[in-house]
C-alpha cells in the first residue's frame, strides 16, 4: 500500500494555515492517497483471482482430456472383446 506522505501533506496544509483551504488540502490529500491504495489493492486482488481461475480452468481441461481418452480406450476394448450376450446370433447350419 502506498504510504501517505504526511510530511508533504503537513507542509502543504501549513502553507494555508488558518484558512478553510488548509483543511480542504489535508482532506483531499488523504482521500487521494487512500483511494490510490484501495485501487491498487483491488487490482492486485483481481489479478490473483484471474490467475486462480486460469489455473483451475487449465486443470479442468487436463482432467477432461484424460477422461475422454480413457472413455475412448475403454470403448475400443469393449468392442474388441464383446461379452457372449453381445455376439450376433450364430448363422443357421
Amino acid at each position: 500500500m502506498p504510504a501517505l506522505d504526511l510530511t508533504a501533506l503537513t507542509n502543504e496544509t501549513a502553507a494555508t494555515e488558518g484558512t478553510d483551504a488548509s483543511l480542504v488540502v489535508y482532506i483531499n490529500g488523504a482521500a487521494a492517497a487512500y483511494k490510490a491504495a484501495v485501487a491498487a489493492a483491488l487490482a492486485a486482488d483481481q489479478a490473483a483471482n484471474d490467475a486462480s481461475n486460469a489455473a483451475a480452468q487449465t486443470a479442468m481441461d487436463a482432467v477432461t482430456a484424460r477422461l475422454i481418452a480413457a472413455r475412448t480406450t475403454t470403448a475400443d476394448a469393449l468392442v474388441a472383446n464383446p461379452l457372449p450376450g453381445d455376439l450376433p446370433p450364430a448363422p443357421p447350419v
